[in-house]
C-alpha cells in the first residue's frame, strides 16, 4: 500500500495499525466453511431469482433503492449478505426479511454470490459535470484533513483489487444515492458512542447506524469528508 502523502500523527498510527490487520488490502479473508462447494454461477442464476427482482437479472439494479451487485466480490456479498441474517448491519425491512427467509443454505449464497460476481463488472451512467474534484479525492485523499485516498483499498477505477477480498468492495459504477447513503451511514456511526459493533437506527434521524466495518476503516474515513467532498467523490465514483 503506497502512502501519498504525509499523515497526521493520529492518522499514522491508524493506518498503521491497519495496514497490520489488512496487510496492505489485498489479503484474502474469505474461507470456504467446512461442507461448502465455491459457489456455482449457473446454479446461483437461477437461486438468485427473488433478488433479480431488486438487484436486476445481471446485477445492474435500475433503482438506486438497490445497489449494483454485478462484478462485486463474491466474499463480499456474502458477507453482507450474512451480517444482514445476523442483524450486524440493518437495512430496509425488505432486505431484513430475505436475509432471514431465503438462502439459509450456505450453499445457495455461494452459488448466488458467484453468480453476480461472474456478471460483467458494474458500469456507472456518465455525468454531463466536472468531477475532476472527486477524481483527485479518490486517487489523493486530503492532506489538509488526514483523508485517504479511496484508491488504495478500492482500486484503479474503484473496480475492486483482490477479488477474494471481503472488506473492500467494488464501487466504481455503483449508483450515486447508494454510496451517499453508505458513507453517512459510516459517518453516522463514527459520530456515535454506541459499541462499534451494534447496528441500530438514530431514533427520528431516518439514518442507519453502519457498524459493519473492521478496524473501524471506512468510520474513519468518512467522518473526515466534509459534505462537499463527499458530494463529488460519489459524482466521480458513480459515472465511473
Amino acid at each position: 500500500m503506497n502512502i501519498l502523502f504525509k499523515l497526521s500523527p493520529n492518522l499514522s498510527a491508524w493506518v498503521i495499525s491497519t495496514i497490520f490487520a489488512f496487510s496492505a488490502a489485498n489479503i484474502v479473508f474469505a474461507v470456504e466453511p467446512f461442507g461448502v462447494e465455491p459457489g456455482d454461477p449457473e446454479k446461483g442464476k437461477v437461486t438468485s431469482g427473488l433478488c433479480q427482482g431488486c438487484h436486476g437479472e445481471d446485477g445492474m439494479s435500475a433503482s438506486d433503492d438497490f445497489p449494483r451487485l454485478a462484478g462485486q466480490h463474491a466474499a463480499y456479498i456474502r458477507k453482507q449478505f450474512s451480517e444482514f441474517n445476523k442483524g450486524v448491519r440493518y437495512n430496509t425491512d425488505t432486505m431484513m426479511g430475505v436475509s432471514q427467509d431465503s438462502l439459509t443454505a450456505k450453499q445457495d449464497l455461494y452459488d448466488v454470490a458467484a453468480y453476480f460476481a461472474s456478471q460483467k463488472v458494474m458500469i456507472g451512467d456518465k455525468l454531463d459535470k466536472d468531477v475532476s474534484k472527486g477524481r483527485n479525492l479518490f486517487f489523493n485523499g486530503n492532506p489538509a484533513t488526514g483523508l485517504y485516498g479511496c484508491v488504495n483499498c478500492h482500486g484503479e477505477n474503484g473496480k475492486g483489487r483482490s477479488p477474494g477480498n471481503e472488506v473492500f468492495p467494488v464501487i466504481g459504477g455503483q449508483h450515486k444515492a447508494y454510496l451517499v447513503k453508505q458513507l453517512k451511514e459510516f459517518r453516522a456511526a463514527a459520530l456515535s458512542p454506541q459499541d462499534p459493533d451494534i447496528v441500530f437506527k438514530e431514533a427520528g434521524s431516518g439514518i442507519e447506524m453502519r457498524k459493519n466495518d473492521p478496524a473501524g476503516i471506512m468510520r474513519n474515513i468518512a467522518q473526515r469528508l466534509s459534505d462537499e467532498e463527499l458530494d463529488e467523490v460519489t459524482d466521480y465514483l458513480s459515472q465511473l
